[in-house]
Parts: structure tokens; sequence; C-alpha cells
């Protein structure tokens, strides 16, 4: 048997004969009606020559001493034999001190009979695991059970085997008030009598055998752990009756999922934790024919937006079900950009799955449809009467796709109206006309004077022939006038003032520790000579939940400031809500701010053109705010509609102006939170000196928000002369670029090969524009986006003569309409804007886009966009102190996408798919004017190769369907799902892969202890590889180590001595590590598969050193998170320093080659709304194993020894808190 210290012996029973006690005579049983026969002899587990007969009544009790039993930790032992059919439950041990039992029950299919085991734990009740779906038990055979706990696990084993392990979110035990153990009956002594034969009965506490432990803790990697841990997280508030066979693999959404009678868990294990599934959802999820369109599981049922509805989110989509609705999906783009918008809120819930449209797709909602074109970046839905409208003069096949959500149009003391773009219309309505399409060259001069908030109004009607005129003359009217066109552009004619525009609410954060943003409402009046004429509150009811800034964004009422005596009184009241009465009661006054315009400043305009931002009052650091004057811009030249003011630089962005960018950032960030830790480092690696070398990406977007009046600021642009006026709100919009949207655009339009070709930039531009998605031009002087990175405003193509040309808003050169060429026949663009452009398809500079369909709305941070999980990308940071020599792959191939490996590929017309794109940002300022001339670039002259970012950033997105691991649709794709982390049964289900492993068929007995171990796991364990046929052992190795295209190795060098930062997030899990280096100093970091429990991270450091490792690992969509920090972890010049970091709630493998040092680990999770946080002192020196789980149950951590990674553990222990 296995060695096991004194100490933890309580029960060490050989039944030889009817006198039983332990070897050393202590703990004497009482024996009834049992009768001594021959044993099972010498097994794996012991020699046992005899063995006692329960018969029908026989049994044996014996009592406890409760003061030297811990529920912790302990094992339980019975070596036994069935002869006769099992047709109830028959108990082979249990006890009223100790809360577990162990017993037989009836078996099913092969299987004559099944053990189960189970626990009590306090905040779960009785609950456990069963050999059922796991082996076959035979009458007449003697076999091992045992039943192992271990904090908040418990297992099932078989002969030395672990069949399957059922865990706790909370696992404590107490014990019971008895003191007895009863063997062969349950608790009465009577009851589930145990009709067979017994040889050996073991009872351990506060230790596990060495070999037992192991196993045990390979299996909290392991796919059933974590559905049973979700199981028991939601069996207090649903029951899902009896599961439905063994949890399985399901190649489709590369997941693990568990079916019970009422619902379904799933878990994939780059998430870490499983998710539950039931109810409607749940049955139409079953009858779904494509699952793989949703990918896996990624949150727990949970409520809709619109009330009364319920979701469960997916990697790749959702099912949303509505009382009058029922249940159906969205996915793909069509899913985020749902999401975005918050879903069912605004146009109700879905009422069937998307259908194929030309090029295209479209889905039907309660209130509206959502459409997405192929090949672009987002979906945009359409509803209530634009919707009608569109329909009913041709929809996509007359006017194309949508190009904008729904948008408010803002005048007045209202929202007067909305409007829908489409690639080929415009559809305005408003509560007085109705909805009505204005498209082509009417379109164009409608928008150029001012639209529907200019002196026109609103269309009338659709565009129709002219009454009476010859030559296919067309007309629009408008609530105030009419736009005629007689045959072209210039034959057109439009026949026939103050608003204040309330834009940014910025308050200080009124709500306690750990509650998160304000809960805003407000209340903005207007008094006209002491009479009301505005009124309104924001949100119309309720507030605005968790927001500390808000873009309210919204005109008044139109005034006409045409006497002496008018007096305009503006008035802002802002609340925060705590549920009290709305504008008092229990809630908190942040403040009120008032303001008297009249002639004397010329109501507003005198003071900063009437551009506003107040000072602090209150708890409200400021709000901004204008008088916006309506006047004609039929008079307006391009020139006009272009800054007044010089591009500048910004040595800061401050965080208010970063959390004003983001709509995922917390203006007053709290180191607790996770999210918050995130959203600093973003700031600090990326954001803060992103303008320091110019605006021109935020002033290019600000003219288009303007254009299309959502701006702070209205025509005419050229008014705005004073740097300090518009240079926040620049600040804010040129954020923009590296949103989420926004990057992603960029690096896909990188790894696709679209930014090499000036002929299709020019034409793309051109297109985007006229369908109403003005877009930003950005070029730059080197090939890999380095050199005086710009950005431009496009206005006019011309394509009738060579060159082409760009007529271009320079943001450096205000005042100016300047020329961008094109050389068609070279495929070449050139720019002289002081600085100097030049570039073609495989040299030189480069010349790209972005639309405005991807910075229509405010952004999110690309760190942390969990539901874009699509974009199944790798993000690297690397901090301003370091820069980096070398990026290739595992058979040290570039992967650099500016690199000339990436160069060969396109030229091959090959995509750049697994490739880094290098993210500089676009800031360039004006060189001095000698330097305006004929083009001639020196390109070995050119340095900066950053761009405006101080940091290093790379970006890397992959498609799946890129790599095929095997044809067995089972399994999935190499590039998500690693053999090494499957386990040997889901690989011997494959038949190709099942022929390297055919030593196998052949030996039932070694395939059935291996069959539900990970590959990674297997050739870990040194001990059984040693044992294996040296074949077969290869074979297992080679396949666990199958290449997987996702891995890199990253060199990085000093450049001045000072700090080391390294981060990489990978779908929803992030670690960082932090150091010092030297000037000069070359470290290395290999990483190999991300995302799974089997990653792999080896750092190489030159110089001796100790390390900060800090993960941050979300558990789902939701709130959940975990973080653990280990701080003084040390490194050996030379010697790797090897991390496994598994995503979720698994922890980490640690393995260092430094001399014993004692290590701070730090634990902050949320789990289910709850938090935890703790602090432990931990000596490593070598190996080291940390589970994090186990402080959820009682605030201590478990650690083990290991000599490899994914090893086996010994010496396991747990650490109390500081």
């Amino acid at each position: 048997m296995y060695f096991l210290v004194k100490r933890m012996k309580i029960i060490d029973y050989a039944l030889q004969s009817t006198t039983v006690a332990n070897p050393d005579g202590t703990m004497p049983a009482t024996v009834v009606n049992c009768s001594t026969l021959q044993g099972p002899g010498n097994i794996a587990t012991g020699n046992f020559p005899n063995a006692l007969d329960l018969g029908s009544n026989g049994r044996i009790q014996v009592q406890l001493n409760p003061t030297v039993i811990t529920t912790n930790k302990f094992f339980v032992r019975v070596v036994f034999k069935v002869d006769s059919a099992v047709v109830v439950r028959q108990n082979l041990i249990e006890s009223n001190c100790l809360p577990f039992s162990m017993f037989i029950d009836k078996g099913t299919g092969n299987s004559d009979f099944k053990v189960a085991v189970s626990v009590d734990p306090k905040a779960h009740g009785w609950s456990g695991t069963t050999s059922e779906f796991f082996t076959d038990l035979k009458l007449g055979q003697w076999y091992t059970a045992d039943l192992v706990y271990d904090t908040d696990t418990v297992a099932l084993f078989i002969d030395g085997v672990i069949l399957s392990v059922h865990a706790y979110p909370s696992g404590l035990i107490e014990k019971f008030s008895g003191n007895q153990l009863y063997i062969g009956t349950w608790v009465n002594g009577s009851s589930y009598h145990f009709n067979g034969k017994i040889a050996a009965v073991q009872l351990f506490t506060d230790e596990i055998p060495v070999a037992i432990e192991q196993q045990l803790d390979e299996r909290r990697s392991h796919p059933e752990w974590f559905i049973t841990f979700k199981l028991e997280s939601i069996k207090s508030t649903m029951n899902f009756g009896n599961p439905h066979g063994k949890w399985q693999y399901d190649g489709a959404t590369m997941s693990y999922s568990q079916m019970y009678d009422a619902g379904l868990i799933m878990y994939n294990e780059s998430v870490g934790v499983a998710f539950e599934m039931h109810g409607a959802i749940f049955q139409y999820y079953k009858n779904l024919a494509n699952k793989s369109e949703l990918g896996y599981l990624v949150s727990d049922e949970i409520n809709t937006a619109k009330a009364g509805g319920r979701k469960n989110l997916f990697s790749k989509g959702g099912i949303y079900w509505g009382p009058e609705t029922g249940a159906a999906h969205v996915s793909g783009q069509l899913y985020i950009d749902y999401e975005l918008f918050n879903e069912s809120a605004l146009i109700g819930w879905p009422i069937s799955p998307a259908v194929a449209l030309n090029n295209g797709k479209e889905q039907v909602f309660q209130g509206g449809r959502m459409y997405f074109k192929n090949s672009t970046a987002k979906a945009f839905e359409v509803h209530g009467a634009i919707l009608n409208k569109f329909l009913a003069t041709g929809g996509i096949n007359k006017w194309g796709y949508p190009v904008s959500n729904e948008s408010d149009v803002k005048n007045n003391n209202q929202v007067i109206g909305k409007f829908s773009e489409f690639e080929s219309c415009t559809i305005y309505w408003s509560s007085t006309t109705g909805a009505f399409e204005v498209h082509g060259d009417i379109r164009n001069k409608y928008k150029s004077v001012n639209g529907p908030i200019g002196q026109l109004g609103f269309p009338t009607s659709d565009e129709a022939d002219i009454p009476g005129a010859s030559g296919g003359a067309r007309h629009n009217t408008f609530q105030n006038g009419s736009i005629l066109w007689f045959g072209s552009s210039s034959n057109m004619f439009v026949c026939l003032p103050f608003t204040i525009f309330l834009g940014r609410v910025d308050t200080k954060e009124s709500e306690g520790a750990f509650m998160g943003q304000n809960d805003l409402y407000m209340k903005a009046t207007l008094q006209d000579n002491g009479n009301l004429i505005y009124n309104q509150r924001f949100p119309s009811s309720g507030d605005f939940d968790g927001k500390n800034i808000v873009d309210v964004n919204t005109h008044s009422s139109v005034i006409v400031p045409n006497s002496p005596n008018r007096i305009i009184k503006f008035t802002l009241d802002v609340w925060e809500s705590d549920g009290g009465a709305p504008f008092g009661g229990d809630d908190d006054h942040l403040g009120i701010f008032s303001k008297t315009l009249s002639m004397a400043n010329a109501w507003g305009l005198a003071e900063n053109n009437g551009i506003f931002k107040t000072g602090p009052f209150g708890m409200v650091n400021s709000v901004t705010w204008s008088v916006q004057p309506k006047v004609d811009p039929n008079t307006l030249t391009p020139i006009q509609k272009w800054w007044g003011v010089k591009n500048r630089g910004t040595a800061l962005i401050s965080y208010d102006e970063y959390a004003s960018a983001f709509r995922d950032v917390d203006s007053d960030p709290e180191d607790w939170d996770l999210t918050d830790w995130l959203e600093k480092a973003f700031y600090e690696l990326v954001i803060d000196s992103l303008a320091s070398s110019g605006n021109c990406f935020g002033m290019s977007l600000e003219a288009i928000y303007a254009s299309k009046f959502r701006s702070l600021f209205s025509m005419p642009l050229d008014r705005f002369n004073k740097w300090e006026t518009v240079e926040r709100e620049f600040n804010i919009k040129h954020q923009y670029q590296v949103g989420a949207a926004g990057i992603w655009w960029f690096v896909g339009q990188v790894l696709s090969g679209n930014t090499h070709n000036p002929v299709d930039v020019f034409n793309e531009t051109r297109k985007e524009f006229l369908r109403g998605c003005d877009p930003v031009v950005c070029i730059a002087q080197n090939y890999d986006f380095s050199g005086k990175p710009h950005c431009i405003l496009p206005v006019g193509w011309d394509s009738s003569s060579k060159p082409w040309k760009i007529s271009i808003l320079d943001p450096n050169f205000p005042g100016e309409l300047r020329t961008l060429f094109v050389d068609p026949d070279k495929n070449e663009f050139s720019y002289d804007g002081g600085n100097k452009y030049k570039g073609g398809a495989w040299e030189g500079g480069r010349f790209h886009y972005m639309p405005y369909s991807v910075t229509n709305e405010r952004p999110r941070t690309p760190i942390w966009d969990a539901i874009a999980l699509l974009l199944t990308g790798t993000i690297i940071f690397v901090g301003s102190d370091t820069e980096t020599t070398n990026l290739v792959d595992d058979n040290g191939i570039d992967l650099n996408a500016y690199g000339s490996n990436s160069i060969n590929l396109l030229k091959q017309n090959k995509s750049l798919y697994n490739q880094f794109v290098s993210i500089k940002g676009v800031a360039a300022k004006l060189n001095p004017a000698s330097n305006i001339g004929k083009i001639n670039i020196d390109l070995s002259s050119l340095s900066s190769r950053r761009g405006s970012i101080a940091s290093e950033m790379f970006m890397r997105s992959v498609k799946d369907s890129q790599f095929d691991l095997v044809k067995n649709p089972n399994l999935g794709r190499l590039s998500d799902v690693m053999l090494s982390n499957l386990t040997l049964a889901d690989v011997m289900s494959d038949k190709k892969l099942a022929q390297n492993l055919s030593a196998l068929s052949g030996n039932s007995a070694l395939y059935n202890s291996m069959r539900d171990r990970k590959l990674s796991y297997i050739v870990s364990d040194k001990k059984l590889m040693s044992k294996l046929d040296p074949t077969l052992s290869a074979s297992l190795a080679s396949l666990a180590s199958s290449s997987n295209s996702k891995n890199f190795k990253h060199d990085l060098r000093g450049i001045n001595n000072g700090n080391l930062f390294y981060a990489i997030k990978d779908k929803l899990n992030e670690f960082s590590v932090q150091s010092t280096i030297k000037s000069g100093e070359i470290n290395s970091f290999e990483s190999k598969n991300l995302g799974t429990n089997s990653s792999v991270v080896k750092m190489v450091s030159a110089e001796n050193k100790t390390v900060k490792l800090e993960i941050n690992n979300k558990l789902g969509v939701g709130k959940d998170n975990l973080k653990i920090v280990i701080d003084k972890i040390p490194a050996s010049a030379g010697k790797d320093l090897n991390l496994n970091i598994k995503p979720g709630l698994a922890g980490l493998d640690l393995i260092t080659a430094a001399e014993r040092v004692q290590a701070s680990v730090s634990i902050q999770a949320v789990i289910s709304g709850k938090t935890y946080q703790q602090k432990f002192g931990v000596d490593i020196e070598g190996g080291i194993r940390i589970r994090p789980s186990t402080v959820l149950t009682n605030n201590e951590l478990k650690i083990g020894k290991i000599d490899t990674l994914f090893g086996q553990m010994i010496n396991s222990k747990m650490v109390k808190g500081n």
C-alpha cells in the first residue's frame, strides 16, 4: 500500500479475520455477522490473503475520535467485490462524523454496477460523482475504490486510476455531531446494506497518498472540474437533473460540453471557466444545425437590455429570447454591433436568424432590421419609418447597404428627427414630415447647406421630376424650400438664425469605494426674459448608469437674436441617483451651472467664439457647451469648412481626455478593479503621448463629425482660430485611431494586403465618400508606416487626367486646399506637405485610409473588448525603455508584417494572417518651411521608426479557417485547439491520428488508465513515459508538440537603463512581466499555445534579476475576473524562466533556475458579485504550481513543488494569507 505518515492514519484495516483493528491494535472495530473467506491476494494496492463476507446482514462499526479528524483533506479506500446483482443502493462506507459516503448502485449499459462517492460541503449540500460513463464494473471481480477530498474537490478512483472529479466554489466541510464510522451499512447500522466482500478499509485525514494527489491535481485543469464547479455554483437556483452521459468534446464549438436533463454546461479553456444554458435557449441551441456559427459560451443566461428577455452570449454570437419572439440567434458582425448598441433596447429581440442577401446579410428584429455587407467593418440597423421608406422605395437593390445606424437630428428643445445613411441615399424623418429619401447630386447639395438643421429643414418628398421642365430635371422639396437639379451638379439651385449645444458633462465620482461610477441625470433649462422655453431631463427617465462622463450632445430650441432686451439664461442642474426622488430626496446634488447670454456678449459668440468649457463647480469637473449660429452655408467654400488653426501637438493627453474618448474607461479608476488596471496600462503605454507630435487624425475626424452635425463645433470651421478652443476635442477624437474598431480595421487592412495599392486606395476612398462614409487618409514615409505618419481629409477626386488628383485638407495648412497625386500607371502616390511622401506597391511610403463607418461612435479600448472575441487577436505591449530586435515563429521565419517575408507573401497573393502588425500612430507636424519643394526622399536618412506611440505595440488577427488540423470535424482547428490540450480519448477518436498510437489498441488497461488525461500531462509524466514502448512514447511526444502557427519568439534590447515591461493579451487573458533592464541588454520571450492550459512562456535574461508577474483573467464577458500578482520571482542570467499561465481559475506553473527566495503572491477576484482579496508569502525554488481556486473556499492558497511544467505535483500544502 502507499506509504503514509503515521499522523494521517485514522483507519488502516486489512480484514484478515473477524477481529478488526489497525496493525498496531488501535481503533478496534465491532464486527457483526461477518465471515472470513479468501481475499484478492496480491494486487496493485496491497496484499490481502483474506477478506470478510458481509452476507445479508453483516456490518462493521468503529468509534472515531472527532478531535483528530480534519475536513479539508481526506482519503477513503475500500477494497471490495460484488458477486450478486445490484438493484438498489448498497453502502460501502459512511460516517456520522466526517460527512462522506461511498456506495454502489445499479449499473447502466455494460456495467453491472457503479460506484458513487459523495460529500457534504456546507454551501452546497450532498453531491459527488460516480463511475457511470467512465468505466464498466463487473460482478465477481475485486476492485479498489478511493474517495479523495481536497479543499474544494472530491474525486473517485478505481484501482488507483482517477475516473472523475466534482468541484465546489466553496468547499468548506463541517463535521457532523456523531463519532462513528459504518462499513457495509448506512449510519443507522442497517439501511443500504452491502451484500459483498471487503478486504481492506483505509481512512486518512490531512494528507493524501502522493500518487493519488498528483492525479487529482492534474484534474484541476480538466474540463470536468470546471463543468462541475459551474453546476454547483448554480444548484441553489437551478436543478439541471441528471447528466446525459459523459462530457464530450465538440469540434464545432471547440469546447467541452456536459448535457443534463434541463440544461447544458460548456467549457472552453481559453476562457478558463464554464457557463450554463437552460430553458428555451437551451432547447433552441439543441436544434441548431450549425453550432460552429456561435462558437463557445462566454456567459451564463442573463437578462437582455429590454426587460423580460434573456440571452446567452457565445464567442461568435448570441441566442436571445423574448416572450413574444421565442429564441433566435445573432452571429458574426451582426452580433458584435447588436451588442454594441445595447441590443434589444433599441430594436427589440430577433424574430429569426439572418438570411443571405446580395453580397451580405439581413436579420429581422421586433422593431427593425440589421444589415451587414460582406468585407466591411461593421453592421448597421434600420428601423421605424425610415425602414419602411427604405423597403418601399427599393431597399438594398436600389440604395445599397446602410453605412450608419439611425442617428438623431438634434436641434431645438428635443431631437427633431432621425436619419439613416445608405450607400446611395440618405433617408430623413421627422414627426411632422414623415420619412423621405434624398440621393445623388441633390443629397450632396443638401448636405452642403447643413441638411435638416439648415434653413431648408427636412425633406417633404422623395426625389421626383420637376413638372413642366425638360431634360430630366429633378427636385426634392423641404419644409422651408427645395433643391432643384437641371441635368448636372453645376446647374442646381437652393430655393428659398442660434441654438445651445450641450456636449459633455464631466463629474467627480461621488459613489463610495467599490461602488463604481456615477449614475447621472440632469436637467437643462433655457429662460427667455424669465419665461421658460426649454426644459429637458437627461436621460428622459432613469439615469446614465455607471458613467462619470456623459456625452449628451443635444441642441436647444432655435433662438432668434433680434432684440437688445432679450436675455437668455442657460441652466444645467446635475444630480447623481441613489434611488431617491428625482431632483431631491436622498439623491446627491452634484452642482448647478448657469450662464447669461445677451446682446452685450453677442449671445455668447464674443466669448471664445461661442465655445465654452466651464471650470469645476460642486462635484462637476466641467461642462462643454456652445452657441451655434445658423448661417447660410451656400456661401461657404471648402476652406471655410476647414479649421482656422494649424495642427499642433499635445505633450500629454490627460486621463480625463482618455476617459472621455473611450466608453469603457472609468474616469475615476480604482486599483482593486481589474479592468481599471488595464485601462491605466493602455493609457501609459499608448495614449498619453499619442498626440505629442500633432493632432492630425483628431482634426480630420472632428471635421467629419462637424459636417454630419454631430460636433461641438458648427460651420464655418475656419472661425475657430485659437488652439485652446479646439484642443480638447481634437485630443479626444485623435484617440479614436487606436480604439478597438479603428485599430482592428487597420490590422485587417495590413494583413489582407490592402495598404500597398495607391490606385485601390484612390478608388476606395472615393467610393466610401460617395456612400456617406467620409474617410480619413493616412500617409507615412516608410513602408513600415513610420516616418512622419500623418492624416489628411480628402474632399474631392479627379481621375479625368493623369496623374489622378485628390483634393485634400491638411491639418498643417489652414486656409489651403491641397493636392495628393496618384500615378495609375506606376501605382504610386506622392504628396508634398512640407514633409515629403512617396510610395508604391512594394517600396517607399504607405497610403491608406479609415472610413467613417469605423469611427462614427465613441470607441472601446482594444485591450478589453470582450464581446469582439471573433477577432481572436493577440496584442503585445513593449515598454518605452526597450526595442524589438527580432520577432519570429518556431522556425525562425520573420513575423513582421512590414518585413521582406511579408512582401513576398503579398506578391504571391497570399494573406498576412499570423503576422504581427506594429501600431505606430499618426500625428506628424509640419517640418520647417524650407523643406517644402520637390519630392526626393532618401529612405536611408529617415528615422523615428516608432511613430507617435512611445512604447511598442504589436497586433495580430488569425483566421481560424487558415489551418486545418485533420479532416475530422470533431477536432476543430489547429490554430485554436492544440492536440496537447485534448484528452487522449479525443485524439484517438480521429482515425488518422490513432494510427500513430496503434500500440494502445491492444492494451486496454494501459489505454483506460490514460484516456481522460490531456496529452500535455501524459508526456510530462516522466515515470509513465519511461514505462511505455519507445515508439509509443515518441509518437505521444510528437503529437503533443505539434507545431502551432501562432507560436513566436520575441527578442528585446534595452535602449537605456530603465524598466522592462512586456505584456501579452490573448482573448480574455493578459499577463505582464516587469523588471529592470540595462542599455544594450537582450531579453528574450518565447510564447507557445497562448490562451490554453498548455501555454508556455519562456523568458531568458542576460542579467540576474527579479521579476514581477501580473496575470489578469477575465472570466467570460461579464464582470467576473481573477488577478494574480507574483513579485520578486528570481531569474538567472542566461537561464530559462518558464511559465505555464492557464486561463481562468486553473492557476499557473513556474520554473526558475535561480536560488530560493520568498515571493509575494496576491490574489484578487470577483466571482458572482463577491470580492476576494488575499496576499501570501510563498517560497520559490525550482518549480512551483499555484492553484488560486482554493482561495475561494477558505482564503488559503494551494501550492506544490513540480520538476517540469505540467509535471506531477509533490509536497503540496496550503498557505495562509498574510
